[in-house]
């Protein structure tokens, strides 16, 4: 009796700790968040500075991005001088 508890009880902490693993996945494992970071930052200065309609305007866009899987992994691209190398124009000489 007190063996089949402890089992069941182990086994009911692995599945809530793994629950919706593969649905937190894609918020969890996102590379690089400095948009991400810089978005809610800006809608922290909007509120501090009153400018209601700036932090409702950047709200919704953070939604928008959290809700489109596509866009949310465009915006996270890999980190790294490959990434920012190709995104960056080359130099006029």
């Amino acid at each position: 009796g007190l063996y089949l508890g402890v089992v069941l009880t182990i086994g009911n902490l692995f599945r809530s700790i793994f629950k919706d693993s593969s649905k937190r996945m894609i918020y969890e494992e996102v590379s690089d968040t400095d948009l991400l970071l810089d978005l809610c930052a800006g809608i922290y200065l909007a509120r501090v500075q009153g400018n209601l309609h700036a932090e409702w305007m950047l709200y919704h866009e953070l939604i928008r991005i959290y809700h489109s899987p596509e866009l949310l992994a465009h915006l996270s691209g890999k980190k790294g001088p490959a990434a920012v190398g190709a995104a960056a124009p080359p130099l006029a000489a």
